[in-house]
């Protein structure tokens, strides 16, 4: 059996290489033509082989034609190779193919909001032109944010929304509701769960999501003030500085860690009127 296989090795041909089966085409060609010209070919050279003068001509002419690079590509030639490319080859040609016609280097983000940043700074032509070839290179959360920029330059009045979502300023350093609700800090938490509805707000809830969050922001603002009423009056008000300076009054307001507990004291029941008279 391995005897076998190694004759039929033996016997393979060889594949051929371009310029060999350019000359042996070129050959066919005008060989079975020529009848329709009336033209009589030399009886010799009929027969195409490689190792004569005729075909060793032949084979080294059209290696010549291929190295100049002048030799025609049809638009058949190019699809059966376009076709034939593999995941790999494909992704990668046609990243520099957007980069090259594009002019640009497009760079890995982390999230969607990275990519959102990102794309801020291209051109309106070049999204629109990399909203269209670039389905194949770019992952979800980049194409998302790529379309939701097309779709700004098509409807210019939604970039409102990026802004007050807060996408254009993705550094800005918050503690999470978490974070504060771990502390101890009840006014703060009250203070990011305010914020936080009212950012829902502002990037457009539905009608029904509108009037539910309302009612919501509403009854929170509302804790806020009544919280914020019991720690009496503020260090930054003319009450609160002028209760500062009296000796032996102790402030009721909790420090900025929100742990301290409630203090009844006298403070929260002077006005400005009853500082005056005892004056």
């Amino acid at each position: 059996m391995a005897a076998k296989d190694t004759a039929q090795q033996q016997k393979a041909p060889k594949k051929q290489s371009p310029a060999m089966a350019l000359a042996m085409l070129f050959h066919e060609t005008y060989e079975g033509m020529a009848p329709e010209f009336g033209y009589t070919t030399n009886k010799a050279t009929r027969k195409f082989n490689p190792n004569s003068p005729n075909g060793k001509l032949m084979v080294a002419v059209a290696q010549k034609v291929l190295d100049s690079g002048k030799l025609p590509y049809t638009l058949k030639q190019f699809e059966k190779e376009f076709y034939g490319l593999d995941l790999e080859h494909f992704m990668h040609y046609t990243t520099e193919w957007n980069e090259k016609k594009l002019k640009l280097k497009i760079k890995k983000q982390a999230d969607y909001d990275g990519w959102l940043n990102y794309f801020k700074t291209l051109s309106p032509n070049a999204i629109k032109l990399l909203a269209i070839s670039g389905q194949d290179i770019l992952d979800t959360e980049a194409y998302t944010a790529l379309r939701r920029w097309y779709d700004i330059i098509s409807n210019p009045h939604r970039i409102e929304k990026i802004h007050q979502a807060g996408l254009t300023n993705s550094n800005k350093k918050t503690k999470s509701i978490t974070e504060l609700a771990t502390q101890n800090d009840r006014l703060g938490v009250l203070m990011a769960t305010r914020d936080a509805i009212a950012e829902k707000l502002q990037k457009g809830a539905g009608a029904r999501d509108t009037a539910a969050l309302a009612r919501e922001l509403t009854e929170i603002m509302t804790q806020i003030a009544d919280y914020e009423k019991r720690m009496g009056p503020k260090k930054d008000t003319v009450l609160g500085k002028l209760l500062e300076d009296m000796p032996g009054i102790k402030t009721k307001r909790p420090g900025k860690n929100g742990g301290g507990a409630r203090n009844t004291s006298f403070k929260s029941r002077v006005t400005i009127k009853d500082i005056e008279d005892n004056e």
